[in-house]
């Protein structure tokens, strides 16, 4: 059966699909018979959530997933197929543009390439590329059109436009190589490599159409034309040749919103959804009426504002209603009006604060949503100044974060000890103790005296320049990672945060934990990672654009701040919708400055202004964020000359717009009842999922999980962790591929290892170098002799989730075995020095370790298959220790993990110092630590 669902705002299209596959579960079809695609991994998580709570107590979870997510999966499993090395990097548009910048002159460029700016057109071509791969558009077939046009081209302006043209499909081309060169992929590639596998490898995608009996796409609009390419080929038309072929017809249920289409400046075609009963003429259509969220007056304001799109709207095509029936009633919309943007926010906050002392709500039941980030920035200020309790979501300033910014100075001044602005920053740092005015007087004074402000410090003995002194002597020798991380040991640097558990701290130390993030993907990229080549990789980064995500806390209490865009598919009690003047919302229509061709563009154009729809949609998105109550506002004055007009939204929404009075706004807001932002302790609360490492760090020491889970502290990867990395990834695809078949040689193994082998996690390049000979030694050895004692693979690197104590714990085997006989073997694979102990010692620890535990129970819950041996193997000297567990110690363990689970749960870390101290990455900041004493 082939659906369309139609789902309006608050009506519960989630519930739909999670509700549909738990209706499939039930009826014993297989999980793996079941692919639902979504457009974020939060949806994907929440739908895998609904489903973990209702499920038995192992089983395989479906392929719930991002579109990305799902052919990422594909091409790593199939890509050989292709010729594509399934050992590809992800890059991000920002690092896209650090390829391009890093080989600027090797492109062909010209005119996109001006002398006096270079990289002005980098962006734009990286965009132009990406809504070339949207709309399926390979280089190879736009260099073809070019021709058609160069040839057909008489006057001077269309040889120019022609030149220009062909002078893109050559970048194109040399962008595409540059990739492949490098094992890259950009996002856009994912979905087009997916593609051109099941185009060529028919087998294959049969192999998929048979294996997925019931598919489900959310948020159906926002697909580009790429991605419905996808849905197409894994459940052909009814009018494609061949149909219904090997596999038969498949179940396709598609839900989604025309009405909520907000997507487009990124590649989404509502023409997908409009055009859905052309593709598949006979489907069924259902209509999701009935509104969980809304109240009745703000369903029928929204419902008139969003009617302005007619005739182009599925109701209309259709002929069906979309108008939605309601279960609670409310007030109408409410405007809120200033002279100026102050004004604004201060009547914003005095409402929420109104709420909040009369009416008993929280923080978290408000939102304040506006079209752009600098939209906000008022409101954020004023925020700040009454200390009220609020997080940016969505926003992408990580970089501009003034914990974050702190670290970045301390990095440049170790690379440029003369750089007097990072010197500003670094001697801020409330770890130092330096006052403001005493830093300005050693600025003043370097500047009145002619003397470099290194001196000055010197003779001063403060004490910042000798930890940067320290790290300075080191900074080509250690890795970047390691030394920012003696930084902040050293310094004190996050020992106040640590100290006070306040919302505010612990922001700032998931802020900090994001930066090392991003320093580890350098390192694991870098041929010899230092701290020169990270600042000059993170300047480029910065100018390419690259503005990551700054942390969020959920389910904490306080005032919501972000973008409309940022708000789709969440919901609040109480929304501001502000800033709405006719120049903000909508905003003002920007041309590309490099489109793709509208020959290329396979999207149905509508009738009406397709900007003014877009930005009419995305107002009707932030309208019904609002479960309660929605206001509107907007000022006279932003800070121009000319006063501003309301939005015309608001007039859609049949809201009237009085005559502004003037007015003297009050300065100061009503008291709120509570203790005051920065006092806000975060409450803690267990993960979704715990993991095998999470139960043997709190087993290792409670105290160590607190900073590692609670309050997420940074800590440099070990080398023993990117080593054991490298080789489960190694044998991982050496497995796969000999399971395919394919005939495998050492040398091939040794050039897999090389490609997976992870750079970052070494303290220095000896350490890194001694780990990669031992790791090329373990696998000729396992070539050779070792893996000869494991059965033939038939799984490897096995996803899992169970649940134990009412938890779920998710997990993965390293392998599983299996021989013509039908037994069973399960590997996990130990990369640790084995051949120093004794095998009574080594067989000890088998039988106590609970990822074997967790295996054996996974195996028989979740994947149904009864293992006749698990069993640990040593690579180091190929030793397998097989273990016995009779049915009373799983049981008695079993008891043992929901006990430590309940601990973690109820937040109880203590310290437990000993020996472990001493590999601890946080003993130098835990008051308990003892590793001075077991050294």
């Amino acid at each position: 059966m082939i659906k369309l669902v139609i789902a309006g705002p608050g009506t519960g299209k989630t519930t739909f699909i999670t509700e549909s596959i738990k209706k499939l579960l039930e009826r014993k079809v297989k999980p793996e018979n079941i692919l639902a695609l979504t457009f974020t991994e939060k949806s994907s998580e929440e739908m895998l959530g609904r489903l973990d709570e209702a499920m038995p107590l192992g089983y395989e979870p479906p392929w719930i997933s991002t579109f990305h997510g799902f052919c990422d999966r594909i091409l790593r499993q199939e890509g050989l197929e292709i010729g594509l090395d399934p050992a590809y990097k992800i890059i991000t548009e920002p690092e896209a543009w650090l390829l391009l910048r890093q080989n600027l002159f090797d492109l062909p460029l010209d005119y996109y390439r001006p002398l006096g700016n270079p990289t002005k057109f980098l962006t734009s071509f990286l965009t132009f590329v990406s809504r070339a791969k949207d709309e399926e558009v390979s280089p190879e077939e736009y260099m073809r059109w070019i021709l058609r046009l160069r040839s057909g081209s008489s006057t001077k302006e269309e040889k120019e436009e022609a030149r220009r043209q062909l002078e893109l499909a050559k970048t194109y081309q040399k962008y595409q190589e540059l990739l492949l060169k490098n094992s890259y992929l950009d996002f856009g590639d994912l979905i087009i490599w997916a593609i051109k596998l099941f185009i060529k490898r028919p087998n294959l995608l049969a192999n998929y159409q048979q294996q997925f009996r019931h598919i489900f796409v959310d948020e159906f609009q926002d697909t580009n034309i790429a991605q419905f390419s996808l849905i197409k080929l894994l459940v052909p038309s009814r009018l494609t040749v061949g149909w219904p072929g090997p596999a038969g017809p498949s179940n396709l249920t598609v839900v989604g919103d025309d009405d909520q289409a907000i997507y487009k400046w990124r590649g989404a075609s509502v023409s997908n959804i409009l055009q859905f009963k052309k593709e598949y003429p006979k489907s069924k259509v259902e209509v999701l009426k009935t509104t969980y969220r809304l109240t009745d007056k703000l369903a029928q304001s929204t419902y008139k504002l969003i009617q302005n799109n007619n005739p182009d709207r599925l109701e209309k095509k259709l002929k069906i209603s979309k108008k939605l029936k309601t279960l609670k009633s409310g007030p109408e919309p409410q405007l809120l009006y200033a002279r100026s943007q102050e004004e604004e926010a201060d009547l914003v906050l005095r409402k929420i604060v109104d709420f909040i002392n009369t009416e008993g709500k929280e923080y978290r039941d408000f939102a304040i949503l506006a079209r752009a980030n600098a939209h906000l920035a008022p409101f954020i200020a004023a925020l700040k100044r009454h200390a009220l309790p609020y997080q940016v979501v969505g926003n992408r300033g990580l970089f501009e974060q003034e914990e974050v910014s702190a670290l970045l100075a301390v990095l440049r001044v170790v690379r440029d000890p003369q750089d007097s602005i990072s010197w500003y920053k670094v001697l801020n740092i409330p770890a130092f103790k330096i006052s403001s005015p005493k830093v300005l007087e050693l600025l003043n004074e370097s500047k009145r005296t002619n003397v470099s402000l290194v001196e000055i410090l010197k003779a001063k003995k403060i004490r910042a320049l000798g930890l940067i002194d320290e790290l300075a002597e080191k900074s080509f020798k250690v890795a970047p990672s390691h030394l920012l991380f003696d930084f902040v040991q050293k310094s004190g640097y996050i020992q106040n945060f640590v100290e006070m558990p306040t919302l505010e701290n612990q922001l700032r130390i998931e802020n900090i934990s994001l930066f090392f993030q991003k320093i580890h993907q350098f390192e694991a990229e870098a041929k010899e990672p230092n701290v020169p080549e990270l600042v000059e990789y993170l300047d480029m980064l910065i100018e390419a654009g690259e503005s990551p995500a700054q942390a969020v806390i959920e389910d904490v209490d306080t005032i919501n701040v972000m973008t409309v865009h940022a708000a789709k598919g969440l919901e609040f009690p109480v929304v501001f919708l502000v800033s709405l003047t006719s120049d903000r919302f909508p905003t003002r229509q920007r041309s590309e400055a490099i489109a793709l061709p509208e020959s290329f563009i396979k999207e149905v154009r509508s009738s009406g202004d397709e900007h003014l729809q877009e930005e009419r949609r995305l107002f009707y998105v932030g309208a019904t964020r609002a479960s309660e109550r929605l206001f509107l506002t907007f000022a006279q004055s932003y800070g121009g000359m000319r006063e501003k007009k309301p939005s015309p939204f608001i007039h859609e929404l049949e809201v009237e717009v009085p005559e502004i009075e003037k007015r003297t706004p009050s300065a100061v807001l009503e008291p709120v009842e509570g203790p005051p932002a920065s006092g806000w302790e975060i409450p803690w609360k267990l993960p979704p999922k715990l993991s095998y490492s999470q139960l043997e760090d709190y087993k290792t020491c409670p105290w160590k999980y607190r900073y590692k889970y609670v309050l997420k502290i940074p800590a440099p990867p070990t080398p023993p962790m990117s080593f054991g990395i490298s080789l489960h990834e190694t044998l991982r695809e050496f497995e796969i591929r000999r399971m395919r078949g394919e005939n495998i040689t050492l040398a091939d193994l040794l050039a897999i290892f090389a490609q997976h082998f992870l750079s970052g996690g070494y303290r220095d390049p000896k350490e890194r170098e001694a780990y990669r000979r031992r790791g090329k030694k373990m696998l000729r050895d396992f070539y050779n002799k070792y893996g000869k004692k494991l059965l033939p693979a038939f799984m490897v690197e096995k996803d899992f989730e169970i649940k134990i104590g009412g938890k779920i714990l998710a997990g993965r085997i390293d392998r599983i075995g299996k021989d013509k006989k039908g037994n069973y073997e399960i590997i996990d694979f130990k990369t640790g020095e084995a051949s120093q102990e004794n095998m009574e010692k080594l067989k000890k620890r088998a039988q106590s370790d609970d990822q074997l535990l967790l295996y054996t129970i996974a195996a028989k819950e979740a994947l149904g298959i009864e293992p006749k041996a698990v069993s640990l193997f040593y690579l180091d000297n190929g030793e397998k220790v097989e273990v016995k567990l009779s049915g009373e110690e799983i049981k008695k363990r079993k008891s043992e993990i929901e006990t430590r689970i309940k601990s973690i749960a109820s937040g109880d870390f203590h310290a437990t110092p000993g020996p472990q101290c001493v590999p601890c990455p946080f003993n130098k900041i835990c008051e308990f630590s003892q590793a001075d004493r077991y050294r």
